[in-house]
């Protein structure tokens, strides 16, 4: 009899181990610049297969009902088919203003390899507070009070029509940067359970499309534009000649009526008394509250660039985030690719650059400490900038 016992538990615990091994999706949702991101991670496998079309939703609390979300950006184009259709339906509770989105599905087969977290999509809205949350929800109908009994759970990504991420049991904390995520319940109206929150989105009131510079004769260039603002008084330009030490040179009032639009807005600044070989420049962002926030930096080392190129990678070695200042001769659009020492693409990121000096982020968290190379493709003229190296700690 005790041998009986002893190989029934045995068989129990091979399929308890074998169940365990089958691998799943789950999702987070973070905080990384100041945005809401969304991203996965395969767990107990890797998981390669198409993604298929699925609607999933977003919500924030109801007291931002006046707020609008405009088109996610896309971080990882390789794995997540071309988006998106916002909202197909939304919808006001108690509690929370719903957005759905939707996606079509992808004739690309794509691969996650097995827990490393792949950050996906950059939620946009326009029009929230300082500090608000956004929570991921079982909506897809938006609609809460009549919720689809066969058809309400979330699934931000579903591959080959089989593997999907769900909020009952799918949800990870992040280990890079942001606000980690808490699962939790929704309980009203009954069968509507499971949602995953950032603890808080940091919303500015002005979204920076670029901001770029280039030496113009004697005098330094600044051009930046903004693609929504929300009471904002103007931008304050600070100058460097170290890149630490920082002080004032101006001011630029808002061209948006009473602070606020959700158009894209252009602005220019001339430097009229540069001195010496380097010159940093950022902006102070600030609103009618005196609330602050910094832009990236933007050094002009020259005279406006003829071709585009990579001017240097800071701060190297980095941990979280690696700049890339990009040099070009014009306005275009570019994708800035990562790849590890034997050339494999580990990581890559559309931007829209201006003439003269860009710099742009490149979120480097989930990366595996090592040697990497960096490149800059554009569009225009189908150019490849030479790599450069930086290292992440």
């Amino acid at each position: 009899m005790k041998k009986i016992i002893l190989i029934t538990t045995v068989l129990a615990l091979s399929i308890l181990a074998s169940a365990q091994l089958v691998p799943r999706l789950e999702t987070t949702i973070k905080i990384v610049n100041n945005k809401a991101r969304i991203a996965v991670k395969a767990v107990g496998g890797p998981i390669t297969g198409n993604p298929t079309g699925a609607t999933f939703s977003v919500a924030i609390p109801v007291a931002n009902a006046a707020a609008s979300m405009t088109a996610p950006t896309i971080i990882d184009p390789t794995r997540i088919p071309p988006l998106f259709t916002i909202p197909i339906g939304n919808y006001s509770d108690a509690t929370y203003e719903y957005f759905n989105l939707v996606y079509t599905s992808s004739t690309a087969s794509v691969t996650f390899a097995d827990g490393v977290e792949y950050e996906l999509l950059e939620l946009n809205f326009v029009g929230l507070p300082g500090s608000t949350s956004v929570t991921l929800v079982t909506l897809p109908d938006g609609n809460p009070s009549a919720p689809d009994a066969a058809n309400n759970w979330y699934n931000f990504l579903e591959i080959s029509g089989a593997i999907v991420s769900d909020p009952l049991n799918l949800f990870y904390q992040s280990a890079t940067s942001g606000a980690p995520t808490q699962p939790g319940d929704y309980s009203a109206p009954p069968g509507i359970v499971g949602f995953v929150t950032s603890t808080s989105l940091i919303t500015l009131p002005a979204t920076f499309i670029n901001f770029s510079g280039y030496k113009n004769g004697s005098k330094n260039t600044l051009l930046w534009a903004t693609a929504s603002e929300s009471n904002n008084r103007g931008f304050e330009v600070l100058r460097s000649t170290d890149g630490t030490n920082y002080s004032s040179i101006g001011f630029v009032n808002s061209l948006a009526p009473a602070g606020t639009s959700t158009t894209n807005i252009s602005y220019s600044f001339n430097d009229n008394s540069v001195a010496g070989n380097k010159q940093y420049y950022r902006l102070k962002q600030v609103d009618i509250d005196n609330r602050s926030k910094l832009s990236n930096i933007v050094l002009i080392t020259g005279a406006k660039p003829l071709t585009l190129a990579i001017a240097g990678v800071f701060p190297n070695p980095a941990n979280a985030e690696v700049n890339v200042i990009i040099d070009a001769p014009g306005r275009d659009n570019v994708t800035l690719v990562v790849t590890d020492i034997y050339g494999k693409n580990v990581k890559q990121r559309a931007a829209n650059v201006e003439t003269g000096s860009n710099t742009i982020p490149v979120d480097i968290s989930a990366l595996a400490k090592g040697s990497y190379l960096v490149k800059v493709l554009c569009k225009s003229s189908d150019c490849e900038t030479a790599v450069s190296k930086f290292v992440k700690q």
